[in-house]
């Protein structure tokens, strides 16, 4: 009967201590939650407060103006290169970065921005284009007409000037070799000279004639002809005929092809 008692007895403890539990078992999962929110609440505010807080960051100058200098300097070596090898060209300054760097670093021939022609690397040569230029229009020049001239046969103007002569002395005689004269035009047309005869003081009428070269046989309206001409065969003379030497009078006169009379001159030269 005792032990029936206290098996009743133990087993009314069991019971009472499992509905102990059971009454306090939502009280510690609440205060277990309530635990896991302040916790998490806790760790909001702590990180909070770290992204609140002033950071300072210590700089050493010395430091950056190294890391510069040694950035500057790998630069200039490589584009010392690209320009040595003549594969880096101008850009322009209104192109993007991306263009300025692809014709700085790919193998292939960059693209000007401007005109949109690939622009041949240094290897290969360059052919520039000369710009066409359009043939400027010569101005017409008026053919000037060469109106022949009427022949003059009547002589009232032509003049014939005897500058000088040309002798041959040979100690006792001598001879009359060249003719130095002039034709002067001032008819109204062209003359045609054919011949110049002369005479000499102490010969009478003996005259020697002279035919005038191609070029003197056709003188234009205001033109003069001036030459020096052989005389064939000269004009000989002596002291004993002509008197005085030193002034001889000498006649020349100019004839046309058909024996007319164009001009004439009488002058005083030494013979001596």
């Amino acid at each position: 009967m005792a032990s029936k008692k206290g098996v009743d007895i133990a087993e009314l403890i069991k019971a009472k201590e499992a509905q102990r539990k059971k009454v306090l078992e939502p009280e510690v999962e609440a205060e277990e939650e309530t635990k896991e929110t302040k916790v998490t609440s806790e760790a909001a505010v702590e990180k909070k407060k770290m992204l609140d807080k002033q950071m300072s960051i210590n700089i050493n100058p010395r430091g950056i103006l190294k890391v510069c200098a040694i950035v500057v300097v790998l630069m200039l070596v490589f584009f010392a290169g690209r320009f040595s090898v003549g594969d880096i060209g101008i850009v322009d300054s209104g192109s993007d970065s991306g263009s300025w760097l692809t014709g700085l670093f790919s193998g292939v021939d960059a693209v000007d921005e401007v005109t949109g022609e690939a622009v041949p690397k240094a290897d290969e040569p360059v052919v520039v284009e000369e710009p066409k230029v359009e043939p400027k229009e010569e101005p017409k020049v008026e053919e000037v007409v060469d109106v022949p001239e009427k022949t003059v046969t009547t002589y009232d103007n032509t003049q014939l000037v005897l500058n000088n002569v040309k002798v041959d002395w040979k100690e006792t005689w001598g001879k009359i070799i060249q003719l130095d004269y002039t034709i002067i035009n001032g008819e109204d047309g062209t003359i045609k000279p054919s011949y110049i005869s002369i005479r000499v003081e102490g010969y009478g009428d003996f005259e020697k004639k002279m035919p005038l070269p191609t070029s003197g046989k056709t003188v234009k309206k205001g033109q003069r002809f001036e030459a020096i001409t052989n005389v064939p065969k000269g004009f000989a003379y002596s002291e004993s005929t002509t008197g005085d030497l030193t002034s001889v009078t000498v006649t020349a006169t100019l004839y046309d092809a058909n024996d007319n009379i164009m001009g004439s001159f009488i002058s005083d030269f030494s013979l001596k």
